[in-house]
């Protein structure tokens, strides 16, 4: 968001699309976007939202311990900010099955109990993915 208020990270996937998760902007409006790679030293570039779509399927009263479908797709102008890149996409012929590892990373809290910001450090960890997940978050 702007102003400085950091709240989520995401990913740019398109020139002018940014695929977040659906919390981030459950109940909010958002008129920009801040990005960069490191907040703590600057380089932060401001882009206009244009619009925004959360999963269908993403529950507005979901409990603490179910975030299925937890994805949003962010669509902002003026093409992507300079040392910006587009993550590359899975293959679908390549599908994740249960078992098999990926990385996740992300600026936010280390533990879901926190209150406090993850201050822009970059945390990543390697997890299995899980039967029940699988599928779950397809747009």
């Amino acid at each position: 968001t702007r102003g400085g208020d950091f709240e989520c990270t995401g990913t740019f996937i398109d020139t002018d699309l940014f695929l977040t998760a659906a919390h981030c902007l459950e109940g909010k409006k958002p008129a920009g976007i801040t990005t960069g790679l490191d907040v703590r030293k600057g380089g932060l570039a401001d882009l206009s939202v244009s619009g925004f779509e959360i999963h269908p399927e993403y529950p507005a009263n979901r409990t603490a311990d179910v975030d299925a479908y937890d994805i949003a797709l962010v669509r902002f102008t003026g093409g992507l900010p300079k040392g910006a890149m587009i993550a590359p996409m899975v293959p679908a012929q390549f599908a994740l099955q249960p078992g098999d590892p990926v990385i996740v990373a992300g600026y936010g809290n280390a533990r879901a109990s926190s209150k406090a910001w993850g201050n822009g450090i970059l945390r990543k960890a390697e997890l299995p993915v899980l039967d029940y997940f699988l599928g779950k978050t397809e747009m």
